[in-house]
């Protein structure tokens, strides 16, 4: 009996805060009859979420060499070499955390399948001063190494084609979810029982679930929400940097009060799916004015696919063209706090029924956006890959 091919998957990140798509990708691949083995920086504190997994998951950075992280990181280096290099498998490696030691495997054992999955474009000249200048100037020498590169919008991977004269196979896999990683509605009031307290009933709540950085000008959000006169409640689960989070948090109180907002620490995705139909619009900002490059021109933030597949309707910043192509929601006029406001009032301001915009967004989400859908030709050439080689 032929042996099923094995692919050794490589995060950059925590994915069971951000977005999941290590996971929805490998459980496909599970199903196609490829092994699968995933290799991930989670904190130990977090590894019993892991064990519901249905492949084997391992944190590179809850070892002992993990109290430092540049020794640890290096560690892993080698260790990923040195079993690319002497198992018969293939590697996808996400961003540019580990794409050195894969590209040597590649250059040393051609026939290795080697898979790129591009969460973010970084192109040197346009990040100047990023903290890990020489992987993007490496990745800029070797973006061709790999036999297959996926990117996650197409505006990104056009424009990786031409920036790095691409000549292999690129796809593009939206960050989007399965329709069956929705769970069931939690129990009413499930919402403000994760946020730590009870929620008003007498307004509206926007909800904001993500990362805590730059990119997202959490200071132009809170000046447009002191801006509204509407009667609208901020809620906000947020992951990143603890003490960032706590400044964004002591910055609402100043600004909008307990009345107005509450800021959140990050919890498990699945339980704030399940509650998510809770909020009555969700919020997705990423102003091309906080970082002028191609990555924060053309975001593609998976929260946006969350809030569609439980029907909120979405308030975008004004690059955000599938909510304003697909009318799922409104964008912003321009990336002042003035332009988001508007956008956040003509939201709450529509005349359309709100039955009616559930119904059209989990259409459309079941039709056209979910991962189900949009995940085929990335599934397909995976699998010729692998079984072509790896045996």
């Amino acid at each position: 009996m032929t042996p099923s091919p094995k692919l050794l998957v490589v995060a950059a990140g925590n994915f069971l805060r951000a977005y999941s798509g290590v996971k929805y990708l490998s459980q496909a691949l599970i199903n196609e009859g490829i092994e699968v083995e995933v290799h991930a920086p989670i904190p130990p504190a977090m590894l019993d979420e892991v064990q519901q997994y249905p492949f084997p998951i391992y944190s590179y950075t809850a070892t002992w060499s993990g109290q430092w992280p540049r020794l640890a990181n290096v560690l892993y280096k080698i260790y990923l070499f040195r079993r690319g290099l002497l198992e018969n498998c293939g590697l996808l490696v996400l961003d540019l955390a580990h794409f050195h030691p894969a590209v040597m495997v590649k250059k040393l054992k051609p026939r290795t399948p080697l898979i790129h999955y591009c969460q973010e474009l970084l192109i040197p000249e346009e990040h100047p001063h990023h903290p890990t200048m020489r992987k993007l100037n490496f990745y800029a020498r070797h973006a061709n190494a790999p036999d297959l590169i996926i990117d996650v919008e197409p505006h990104r991977a056009a424009k990786r084609i031409e920036r790095f004269q691409l000549t292999k196979k690129v796809l593009v896999l939206p960050n989007t979810l399965p329709i069956s990683e929705i769970p069931p509605p939690a129990p009413p009031d499930y919402l403000a029982r994760l946020a730590g307290g009870e929620l008003p009933h007498d307004r509206p709540i926007l909800i904001y679930t993500g990362a805590v950085h730059a990119g997202v000008r959490f200071e132009v959000i809170l000046e447009a929400l002191t801006q509204l006169t509407l009667p609208i409640f901020f809620l906000a689960f947020c992951h990143g940097d603890p003490q960032q989070i706590n400044q964004i948090r002591q910055q609402a109180e100043i600004q909008l009060g307990p009345q107005r907002s509450r800021i959140c620490n990050s919890i498990p995705r699945d339980e704030l799916l399940s509650c998510l139909h809770e909020a009555d619009a969700g919020l997705v900002y990423y102003p091309y004015a906080a970082e002028r490059s191609t990555n924060q021109r053309y975001p593609a933030p998976t929260k946006m696919f969350e809030y569609i597949a439980v029907g909120l309707p979405v308030v975008g910043s004004a690059n955000m063209s599938l909510i304003r192509d697909k009318e799922l929601g409104t964008c912003a006029t321009d990336d002042t706090a003035k332009g988001l406001k508007t956008a956040i009032e003509q939201l709450f301001t529509s005349s359309k029924n709100k039955t009616a915009i559930q119904t059209h967004q989990k259409q459309l989400f079941a039709t056209e956006l979910c991962f189900e859908q949009v995940s085929a030709p990335t599934i397909h050439h995976i699998k010729e890959l692998l079984f072509n080689r790896v045996r």
